[in-house]
């Protein structure tokens, strides 16, 4: 709505708004703008997984079989009432052993992975 003029600030709305922005992008109004995502050198950017609110390089998934759980970040898999090796699925999958007290205090099992 304003736009800094020095130590002044102009209200900018309307014509003078769209004017304004048409400067700025050196485009006119409509057409696409491409800008581009590289890095200080020129080379195309790339994710950092170690650095905080970093973009992503893609949607997280859920190996075939598992499913989200609720809105984190963990998948898992229902097996059953045996007791499963959840290591069948990589290193970082964990058992998870819930006691159904509906069902009779029956346990039942799941493996839960990070989403990948």
């Amino acid at each position: 709505r304003y736009a800094n003029q020095g130590n002044k600030f102009s209200e900018l709305r309307g014509p003078k708004l769209v004017a304004e922005l048409q400067r700025k992008l050196g485009a006119r109004l409509g057409s696409v703008v491409s800008i581009k995502i590289n890095d200080e050198n020129g080379n195309p950017r790339t994710c950092n997984s170690r650095r905080k609110r970093s973009t992503s390089c893609g949607n997280k998934r859920c190996p075939d079989g598992f499913n989200r759980v609720g809105d984190t970040d963990v998948c898992q898999k229902y097996i059953g009432l045996s007791k499963p090796d959840c290591k069948k699925f990589g290193n970082r999958a964990k058992l998870v052993e819930k006691l159904a007290t509906d069902l009779g205090n029956l346990k039942i099992y799941y493996c839960q992975l990070p989403m990948q």
